[in-house]
């Protein structure tokens, strides 16, 4: 039996670091049990890819055995010896059974100028790993591990997919043991002459290799799930912003174009429901029931939304994140946006409200990425009047419904009765959401006389002051008035708001958001 022991390594301009590869690399070559292998790639700038570097020394080694050990890894050589020995006649061996994740700095210096390494592997095991002879299996196989020439490569070697840190060396350890048998352990410790990062020193990548690893072992599934009527004009474009879904389900309500027919040549699952009276919230209910029910994530469209490329990886990474409902941005043809919560998990959800319905269920929330496209088309505002009017009579103390009945009240152009709802809205114990009440105070403002409108976006400003859309609205009142210090005071106050300060912004204009428009204001006071 010959012996390569690898060891993966890249300089990141760390001294101490470099000087501890130094003395591993040494200690290593001391022992004579093997060859040494370095393995490494060229600075060509990209991020730390362990893989990569064990790959690298592997392809390069020659022993019958690869015993790979990371660069800051001390392990005694009997140890070294006997996993390998094991690990000659199959699968993988720890040459340890005990693990030291940290070790303080004046370890660290005390074995650099001397001193024998090895009296401080006792000294160093925390007591909460002293009791667990083995260690679990999906445990650090990072550190150090054993492993035949033949089964690496049969196992085509670590994963190069994950880039940057955290859980290659898991990917890798439970394949092997899905495919050349049980791990083993040698008795005795090891010492670790280094600080191991964690999940939120490398945030981004871990989070990135996180996903991966999950994906591998077990895929999330994702459905996007529509009711429809007579929507032939929009449902090859629908699905196809939805093609990443693993399942279309769309429930036809009653079309009599080529709905039916031009879903089914989009891989739709077109179902048949019908829904009378026609209510949002049922037609969404019956598209959810055909989901099928080993679905992890569905996310509900309707046929004039289409989904921003990217959205899938969003969901997948927000599900290992641990969430059963799902925010996103919701971007209007105008250009308004606000955040959104209605993509859910499979299970445990229903829909309510007969118009601006939403699905109920258990938390918790995570925000993603996904963005959601609303396309131009004409509504029926007929339609949602009633539709509206039925909310707020099936929920009349529901601050919900009565803020929408209010909305559609002045919409329509009646005055009285928008403002008699907000106003109720806005005295309902249960309206706590301060940007949608910052909102009604924003269409009351378009409502009143002159006089009291500033009154109104005051309050506006009060209710949700780190909206800058409701300081736009101040300043572009006070400028319309010829109230320039006043106009020039909220046109600083909205600059000074540089993005939402709110992940869940309820209003996003983006008239709002033009700062060359308040910097005119702040000019307009300086021309004598």
């Amino acid at each position: 039996m010959t012996i390569s022991i690898i060891i993966p390594w890249m300089d990141r301009g760390d001294p101490v670091r470099a000087a501890v590869f130094e003395y591993v690399r040494a200690y290593y070559e001391s022992l004579s049990v093997g060859e040494v292998v370095v393995g490494t790639y060229p600075d060509d700038g990209a991020l730390l890819n362990r893989s990569r570097l064990r790959n690298e020394g592997a392809n390069t080694a020659k022993g019958d055995v690869f015993f790979f050990c990371d660069a800051d890894i001390l392990v005694p050589r009997d140890q070294i010896l006997m996993a390998c020995s094991q690990s000659a006649y199959g699968g993988v061996t720890f040459p340890y059974s005990l693990f030291r994740t940290n070790c303080d700095p004046d370890t660290v210096d005390q074995v650099l100028r001397g001193e024998n390494w090895e009296q401080f592997v006792d000294l160093t095991l925390p007591p909460y790993l002293k009791d667990q002879e083995p260690l679990p299996e999906e445990w650090h196989v990072g550190p150090a591990f054993a492993i035949s020439r033949r089964e690496f490569f049969r196992l085509d070697g670590f994963d190069e997919g994950f880039v940057g840190w955290g859980e290659e060396d898991k990917d890798f350890l439970i394949r092997a043991r899905d495919k050349i048998g049980a791990v083993q352990f040698v008795p005795g410790g090891l010492l670790h002459l280094g600080q191991p990062p964690s999940p939120k020193d490398f945030p981004g990548e871990y989070a990135n290799n996180r996903v991966r690893y999950l994906r591998k072992r077990r895929p999330v599934k994702i459905a996007v799930y529509a009711p429809a009527k007579n929507e032939e004009s929009n449902v090859v474009e629908w699905a196809a912003s939805a093609r990443d879904a693993d399942e279309i389900v769309l429930v036809d309500t009653g079309s009599s174009d080529r709905t039916i027919a031009t879903a089914a040549e989009s891989a739709v699952v077109v179902r048949q429901a019908v829904i009378t009276p026609w209510r949002f919230d049922d037609g969404f209910n019956a598209a959810l029931s055909q989901v099928s029910e080993d679905i992890d994530i569905a996310v509900p469209l309707h046929l004039d939304e289409r989904l921003a490329p990217g959205w899938r990886g969003e969901l997948e990474r927000a599900w290992y994140n641990g969430g059963n409902r799902f925010t996103f941005q919701y971007r209007w043809a105008d250009g308004t946006s606000f955040t959104h919560d209605r993509i859910h998990a499979r299970h445990g959800y229903r829909w309510i409200f007969p118009a601006h319905e939403m699905p109920v269920g258990p938390g918790p929330q995570v925000s993603t990425g996904v963005v959601i496209h609303h396309q131009h088309s004409p509504r029926d505002r007929a339609t949602d009047r009633a539709l509206i009017h039925l909310m707020l009579k099936e929920h009349p103390d529901d601050p919900r419904a009565q803020y929408y009945s209010g909305r559609e009240h002045f919409y329509a152009g009646e005055w009285i009765e928008s403002r008699s709802m907000l106003n109720k809205y806005l005295s309902n114990p249960k309206a706590t959401f301060d940007q949608e009440r910052s909102e009604a105070c924003r269409f009351i403002a378009k409502m009143v006389w002159e006089e009291a409108k500033e009154a109104w976006l005051l309050r506006a400003c009060s209710e949700a002051p780190q909206r800058r859309e409701v300081w736009a609205d101040l300043a572009q009142h006070y400028w319309e008035t010829g109230q320039m210090v006043q106009a020039q005071g909220c046109a600083e106050r909205a600059l000074s708001i540089t993005e939402p300060t709110d992940q869940n912004s309820f209003l996003l204009e983006d008239w709002a958001w033009n700062d060359d428009h308040f910097r005119s204001m702040v000019v307009e006071e300086m021309i004598p």
